[in-house]
C-alpha cells in the first residue's frame, strides 16, 4: 500500500477518535445520565485510538502484529504513551503532549457548548 493512503487512513481513525471523544464529552455534559451508549463510544474510542497507532505503525515501516490489536485496545490508555515513545523516541512526548492539549482544549470547549446549550433550554 502506497506510504500516502496509509498516511490517510491514519488521518481518518485519528479524526474519528476525536469525534468520537467530542460526541462523548458533549454528551456527558448535556445529558448528565449515564446510559448504554457510553459502553459503546468508550469501546469505538479504544477502536479507533488503537487502529490509528497500527496505521502509524504500517507508515513508519514497523507494522504492529495482528495478537497485540486487542490487548492494546483493552489498554489503550496507558499503551499509547509506550507506543509513542518505543516508536518515536523522545519526540513521542511532544507528540503526547499534542494529543493531550488538543483533548483538554476538546473538553473544555464541550463543557462550555453543553452549558450553554443546557442554559439555552
Amino acid at each position: 500500500m502506497p506510504q500516502m493512503a496509509l498516511k490517510r487512513i491514519r488521518l481518518a481513525y485519528i479524526a474519528a477518535a476525536w469525534l468520537t471523544f467530542a460526541f462523548v464529552i458533549f454528551r456527558a455534559f448535556f445529558v448528565r445520565q449515564e446510559g448504554l451508549s457510553d459502553y459503546l463510544f468508550a469501546t469505538a474510542l479504544a477502536v479507533f485510538v488503537t487502529m490509528a497507532c497500527v496505521a502509524d505503525a504500517a507508515v513508519l515501516g514497523r507494522p504492529i502484529a495482528f495478537e497485540v490489536r486487542f490487548p492494546f485496545a483493552m489498554t489503550w490508555p496507558a499503551a499509547l504513551p509506550i507506543y509513542l515513545l518505543r516508536s518515536r523516541g523522545w519526540w513521542g512526548l511532544a507528540v503526547l503532549a499534542a494529543i493531550l492539549g488538543a483533548v483538554i482544549g476538546t473538553a473544555i470547549s464541550c463543557a462550555i457548548i453543553g452549558v450553554a446549550a443546557e442554559l439555552l433550554m
